[in-house]
């Protein structure tokens, strides 16, 4: 999550209205989740009972989601 009143974002969706900060400044929170089809992983919260994989299955596995995205966005 970052903030930034200068960027131009235009998807409204991942916008906050501006809000003021404890500095009374104006800023906008801007977040946009990944989406469980983005990303290898069990992220922050693991089930703990599912068994670790192998680092370089999951990058294999990171790489085929990257190539997916990037021929989903032509």
């Amino acid at each position: 999550m970052g903030t930034n009143n200068e960027r131009d974002v235009e998807d409204p969706d991942v916008r906050t209205v501006e809000l003021e900060g404890e500095d009374g400044e104006e800023v906008v929170l801007e977040q946009q989740n990944v989406g469980h089809d983005n990303v290898v992983g069990q992220g922050e919260f693991p089930d703990p009972d599912t068994p670790p994989k192998d680092p370089a299955v999951a990058a294999d596995e990171q790489d085929q989601v990257d190539e997916d995205v990037a021929e989903r966005d032509r």
